[in-house]
């Protein structure tokens, strides 16, 4: 693909997990890629947490495009405070979206979730729910919480400075057992390689904003959804 404008250096955060290292190794033959994270990894050059201000300041001013995968997840609900979530998740995205409008940067793509929908998706008594980007968030937790406001905060500095931002709220990729990952793959799962290369897009899309969710093609239709809900309320009754 050719390189839209003249981004040619991009910082990816997050870039010893999952998602940033398969995103750093599909970037790493066209583009300068930066991996930033609290963690060694093989794509990371940078160790640092994107809390830290300075740090971001200073990585960013040395690229042309930011991709914030960077964050506390879920499974950190258990082990570290509400006030941590939101220094990392929606402060850290702050640092990074001021520091990319300072710097003119000309993309920046931030990576959500669709558990930011959270209670919304949760099935009727008549029937499951259809997710589209038109569904209202009803975040359930201090993690959907914080990457709600993160995409907030993407919107309102785009809006003030011009940012060309695009926000990808991503179906679940990480490893799971066989038996979940094949029921997740029919509604809300994603291939790790399938979501990087969203990430590419979004980095090379000339769309100056926008908001999209990520997930593998479910081979459910919208009038299943009704069908679906009886068979599964038959079942349990």
């Amino acid at each position: 693909m050719s390189h839209v404008g003249n981004i040619r250096r991009v910082l990816v955060t997050g870039s010893s997990g999952q998602l940033g290292a398969e995103l750093c190794r599909q970037l790493s033959g066209e583009y300068q890629v930066t991996g930033l994270d609290t963690a060694p990894g093989p794509f990371t050059q940078v160790i640092g947490s994107v809390d830290d201000r300075a740090l971001v300041f200073a990585q960013v001013a040395r690229v042309d495009a930011v991709i914030h995968v960077a964050s506390l997840h879920a499974p950190h609900r258990e082990l570290l405070p509400k006030s941590r979530f939101v220094d990392v998740n929606v402060q850290g995205a702050l640092h990074l979206l001021e520091a990319a409008a300072e710097h003119r940067c000309q993309r920046f793509v931030y990576t959500s979730t669709t558990s930011v929908y959270g209670r919304a998706m949760e099935p009727r008594a008549d029937a499951a729910i259809w997710v589209t980007e038109e569904l209202a968030p009803g975040p359930r937790d201090i993690y959907d919480v914080t990457k709600l406001a993160a995409e907030q905060l993407c919107q309102l500095v785009h809006e003030e400075t011009g940012l060309p931002v695009i926000t990808l709220r991503t179906s679940r990729f990480y490893p799971q057992p066989r038996e979940l990952l094949a029921i997740h793959r029919l509604h809300r799962g994603l291939d790790v390689r399938d979501c990087a290369w969203a990430h590419r897009l979004a980095l090379e899309s000339p769309v100056p904003f926008g908001l999209y969710n990520i997930s593998a093609r479910s081979p459910f239709r919208r009038e299943d959804l009704r069908v679906n809900a009886n068979i599964l309320t038959s079942k349990r009754t």
